[in-house]
């Protein structure tokens, strides 16, 4: 159900970017597009110049790629995340110094925590991504939402920010036998829930036609 209340904060999120210059819902008209019209020629040129851009980028201010100078993106080589943790430092832009950015980090749900920077730019394309993403997975921008991650000191929210963004927390940590099925009914009544990867949650429900 979408509800006054979500309309409020949906219209309230908008309205606030737009006097910002509106460059979430920038990014956020792009990704759409991309993704809903990828074979439009215009679409192929902007995905075609963004990728150039991001490649020349890292060629020119990364000691990792330097090597790699002058080369096509088929020529990169496959990393993980592993081989960037243990590295740091030559992955990192010399502009960094630069440029403000914000670290963020994974929960560590499904193995050991990854942080990484971002600027202003990415952080924009970020939220415009989520915000996508979730519509096509029926979640409106200012819907309740029940996060399933590992929450901790680093990553967890304040009351105002997660009253602002609707979001109920839930770590996937402590859950038990006692908690999931109050977590279901909730879920069932008023909201939706992410998790990075299958949870106890869904175990739960999935053994025992817990979800309507």
């Amino acid at each position: 159900m979408f509800g006054i209340t979500e309309k409020i904060r949906s219209f309230a999120f908008w309205n606030i970017d737009k006097l910002k210059g509106g460059k979430i819902n920038r990014h956020f008209g792009e990704v759409k597009s991309f993704l809903i019209n990828p074979d439009i020629l215009s679409t192929q040129e902007i995905r075609s110049k963004h990728l150039e851009d991001l490649l020349l980028h890292a060629q020119s201010s990364t000691q990792f790629y330097k090597d790699f100078e002058g080369q096509g993106f088929e020529n990169f080589p496959i990393i993980d995340k592993i081989t960037i943790r243990e590295n740091p430092e030559i992955f990192q832009s010399e502009n960094q110094n630069f440029i403000p950015y914000k670290t963020v980090v994974t929960s560590g749900s499904t193995g050991t925590p990854f942080s990484l920077k971002h600027d202003k730019r990415k952080s924009y394309r970020n939220t415009a991504d989520t915000i996508f993403f979730n519509e096509l997975a029926g979640l409106n921008l200012g819907q309740r939402l029940y996060y399933f991650k590992i929450w901790n000191l680093v990553n967890k929210k304040n009351k105002i920010l997660q009253y602002m963004q609707n979001i109920v927390p839930c770590d996937v940590s402590k859950l038990d036998d006692q908690t999931i099925p109050d977590i279901i009914k909730k879920l069932n009544r008023v909201g939706r829930g992410i998790t990075p990867s299958p949870s106890h949650t869904t175990t739960h429900a999935l053994a025992r036609g817990g979800f309507s």
